[in-house]
């Protein structure tokens, strides 16, 4: 008999020894994922919100709330203002600190864009970071019509993020736009955001707190997730004779992916969910695909949960992590600036499966898929300052250009400069416009003899 109540004072030590998981949202966007969240009854972790709007705050459905920065905001939010938002957290760090201590690991998820989230998300991965858990962001990119502003604070807010965040995971809601389809609802449209964000934390979430035929433990997340940057993300779900591969297929073809290959990662998380029957099969077929994509020299651990439903779906997440600049350069532009993608396995996105498998997750909405706006092939400048110089009329800066040529000495002789100029001038085979109607900005690609490189060219 005392054996038998030393086992059960065993078992209930190993229970307390599980990963301490808490969820913080930061900001109107991150909070309303928490109440997405609740709803969607995750379990394992402890839901926080935090918001400088106290009366917005009073609407999201957990316990754990706290209000940022009652003396600098005095509840009335940082309206679009990440200065504001970022003080409005500093001023409360002790708190933030508090109800973080003793954690694991920590998601932080918001809009970024706004003030609070943009501001504040940075300060409570800093504070996180501090305590020694490991820091997971999950954000959302602005769509291309919310503005200027918004796009740049955004930008700015996923830089200063990524300073203090082991994995960063960004959702560009321009994407979900082109899966949804433009016909849509907008309030079935922002729940499909947040239904996103909260995959997105389950699916990791999950791997950890659910036991498996084989498991996936905290050690072996850390591993993937420490120090890895730039993380993306794909889920896919599929049923039929087929179900491995097509859902192995959708996840890394994921329009979430933002058509970037998972090729050259250097770790790579792996959840199957599965209903009662799961072959072994059709896990060497996952696994295969995956590295197929990844290359060998990859990290990769896979977590297997079934569960008792009698359902022939078979659900694949893939989180990869750790990749080169190369890759992070390719993401941003391609996704964080609008730009149309390309798929470097060659494989086609499998768009109207994926928003299939969206609602079945539990997305709603009346759909449609639209494709992307065709554009044509041009030079992005990279970073804030360098679109200032957009801001002056495209018919200034072509004159503006031409002129520049008065001012180089390259030529033998005048006559041949201005030979040079007028061909310049004319566009012959020198200045191509692409309208940048994305962004609303023009772009010139310019064409030069070798002996003159103008540094827009990037040929």
């Amino acid at each position: 008999m005392q054996e038998s109540n030393n086992l059960s004072i065993d078992l209930e030590k190993f229970e307390n020894l599980r990963a301490v998981i808490k969820v913080v949202g930061v900001g109107g966007a991150g909070c309303n994922a928490i109440n997405s969240m609740i709803e969607g009854k995750i379990r394992g972790v402890e839901l926080i919100a935090a918001n400088t709007d106290a009366q917005a705050l009073q609407f999201v459905q957990t316990l754990n709330k706290i209000q940022l920065g009652r003396k600098t905001t005095k509840g009335l939010g940082a309206g679009t203002n990440p200065e504001l938002g970022r003080k409005a957290a500093e001023e409360t760090e002790p708190e933030i600190s508090e109800i973080l201590k003793g954690s694991d690991m920590v998601f932080i998820t918001c809009g970024m864009g706004g003030g609070t989230g943009t501001g504040g998300a940075p300060v409570v991965a800093k504070i996180a970071k501090e305590l020694g858990a490991l820091v997971v962001g999950i954000v959302t990119f602005p769509f291309k019509f919310e503005g200027k502003t918004k796009i740049e604070n955004a930008h700015q807010g996923i830089a200063e993020l990524s300073k203090n965040v082991d994995a960063l995971i960004t959702i560009p809601n321009q994407k979900i736009y082109e899966i949804i389809g433009d016909d849509t609802d907008i309030d079935d449209a922002f729940l499909q955001i947040n239904e996103i964000l909260f995959n997105s934390t389950r699916g990791i979430s999950d791997i950890i707190n659910y036991s498996g035929l084989i498991n996936v433990d905290f050690a072996d997340v850390r591993t993937i997730m420490s120090s890895a940057g730039q993380a993306l993300m794909g889920i896919g779900t599929a049923s039929g004779e087929n179900r491995a591969e097509e859902a192995a297929m959708k996840a890394i073809n994921s329009p979430l992916l933002g058509g970037i290959s998972i090729e050259g990662a250097k770790g790579v998380l792996i959840n199957i969910t599965s209903g009662k029957k799961f072959r072994m099969s059709e896990f060497q077929i996952i696994n295969t695909l995956v590295q197929k994509y990844t290359g060998e020299d990859v990290t990769m651990k896979c977590g297997i949960v079934k569960n008792d439903e009698d359902s022939d779906n078979l659900s694949v997440t893939v989180i990869a992590t750790g990749f080169n600049n190369q890759n992070k350069m390719e993401y941003e532009e391609k996704n964080l600036f609008g730009e149309p993608v390309i798929n470097k396995k060659n494989t086609k996105i499998d768009i109207d499966g994926t928003l299939r498998q969206l609602k079945q997750n539990g997305f709603r909405g009346n759909g449609g898929v639209t494709d992307p706006i065709p554009t044509e092939k041009r030079t992005i400048p990279t970073g804030v300052n360098s679109l200032k110089e957009y801001d002056q009329p495209a018919i200034l800066r072509d004159q503006s250009l031409i002129n520049t040529l008065d001012s180089f000495t390259m030529f033998p002789d005048k006559k041949e400069k201005d030979d040079h100029k007028e061909q310049f001038a004319s566009g012959e085979n020198f200045i191509e416009r692409s309208e940048g109607v994305q962004r609303g900005i023009d772009f010139l690609n310019i064409k030069t003899p070798n002996y003159f490189k103008h540094p827009f060219d990037q040929h």
